[in-house]
């Protein structure tokens, strides 16, 4: 019984992750289906990184529960289709919204500034994705991508830069 305890050792340290401070990073997470991110993550990213682009996100309505630890489900009420670049490739990920906009945070809200950005697994597996921790390196073969350097989180998570732009910039046009 004490192996099955022993992460509530006092000692152990936990990976806090403070999603303010991650914009333009998406966090290896292989724990959830489907690609999702907090309004207040998801909305630093629009104003931070794409708007000085000249780029936005498009929404839609959807409905997807989620669950982040063992406290009550969240509902998304939106999708959003947002331009990324990893390694100077282009391409734009679906993702659901879940949680208040950064002002709008009650205090059993709190705790989801800290969720980052998570590609699910359904996303991991479109873009053939290997995590390579051996040698912090991540190859995502559907955009011809091998060994692109893994970064971390601020709670230590490994993390992929999805701001590597194109150096003629990000295109208007035959982005999927």
């Amino acid at each position: 019984m004490t192996e099955l305890l022993a992460w509530r050792d006092p000692g152990n340290e936990a990976m806090v992750t403070d999603a303010a401070s991650d914009v333009g990073l998406l966090v290896a997470d292989t724990a959830c289906d489907k690609t999702v991110g907090t309004a207040y993550y998801l909305d630093r990213y629009e104003k931070e990184v794409l708007r000085p682009l000249g780029l936005q996100s498009v929404s839609q309505p959807e409905e997807e529960t989620f669950c982040f630890g063992p406290g009550v489900p969240k509902v998304s009420r939106e999708r959003r289709a947002i331009p990324v670049a990893i390694a100077g490739v282009p391409f734009i990920i679906y993702t659901s919204v879940v949680g208040p906009k950064e002002d709008d945070f009650s205090p059993e809200d709190e705790n989801l500034k800290r969720v980052p950005w998570l590609p699910g697994r359904e996303l991991l597996r479109e873009l053939a994705t290997n995590i390579d921790i051996t040698n912090d390196s991540v190859d995502f073969g559907l955009l011809g991508l091998t060994a692109v350097q893994l970064r971390k989180s601020s709670g230590g998570h490994p993390s992929v830069d999805i701001t590597q732009w194109p150096s003629q910039g990000y295109p208007r046009t035959g982005v999927h």
